[in-house]
């Protein structure tokens, strides 16, 4: 399970830094993120949140509802996950 945490974990940072880029915005942007993940997901990610909160320079915060200036829905592995992403 902590293996499989931290593959979600690489993989919502890798997808946050991916519209960011599309949004031709910069490392030291700083950002909000919005994501909409199952509570099974929650957990797994719950020991991550800071350290993506790092790397990622956002604030993140965990909805039932997507929102953001910038917005992917997608599946990885067999979750949803949702990622809203507005400039701070």
């Amino acid at each position: 399970p902590e293996l499989l945490g931290e593959g979600f974990y690489r993989e919502i940072m890798r997808r946050i830094q991916d519209i960011r880029k599309n949004a031709e915005m910069v490392k030291s942007d700083r950002v909000k993120v919005t994501l909409v993940i199952d509570d099974g997901l929650k957990r797994m990610l719950s020991s991550y949140m800071k350290e993506l909160e790092r790397r990622t320079n956002s604030r993140i915060e965990l909805s039932t509802i997507l929102k953001g200036k910038f917005t992917e829905k997608s599946k990885i592995r067999d979750k949803e996950v949702g990622i809203g992403l507005t400039p701070a």
